[in-house]
């Protein structure tokens, strides 16, 4: 495998990752939110939905802040990490100059109208340690997660 299928490959465990760490959050909040609406996932387009832990549109940070508000503190996850992660992965900009070597993320924050200049928020190297780093914490987080899933009983072993 070369350079740019690993990094393919290990983007695509941390997006995949995310993407399911997020929709667990929301199945969680789902059930610990009875007074909300329930949200099937079988949709197709057109379909109107009402606005529930499933289908609201919460920001990542929002979702992980209602949990941690919904379980014991033993369960909360590291919000600033996976937001910080998923906001530099969603928003960063990767390049590299130099041909098999890490991409570089950057990620620039809100423009300051005054002064016309952008604030760079992060500069990443995404190399294999830095991958794995963050596969792994956001599958620590999904396994919290899922343990508390299991506990009150929508998924089982």
């Amino acid at each position: 495998m070369n350079f740019l299928e690993m990094h393919a490959l290990q983007l695509g465990k941390l997006v995949g990752n995310l993407m399911s760490l997020e929709l667990l959050l929301r199945c969680v909040l789902a059930e610990l939110e009875p007074d909300g609406p329930q949200v099937g996932l079988e949709l197709k387009v057109g379909d109107r939905v009402p606005e529930a832990a499933i289908s609201d549109y919460c920001a990542l940070g929002q979702i992980i802040r209602r949990y941690s508000s919904a379980v014991p503190s033993a369960d909360w996850i590291d919000e600033r990490l996976i937001v910080d992660v998923r906001d530099a992965v969603a928003h960063g900009r990767a390049s590299t100059v130099v041909e098999n070597t890490p991409l570089t993320l950057v990620k620039f924050g809100k423009p300051d109208k005054a002064s016309r200049t952008v604030e760079v928020m992060a500069v990443i190297t995404m190399d294999e340690g830095w991958f794995q780093a963050n596969v792994k914490a956001i599958a620590v987080a999904m396994e919290k997660v899922y343990a508390v899933a299991r506990r009150i009983g929508i998924v089982s072993d």
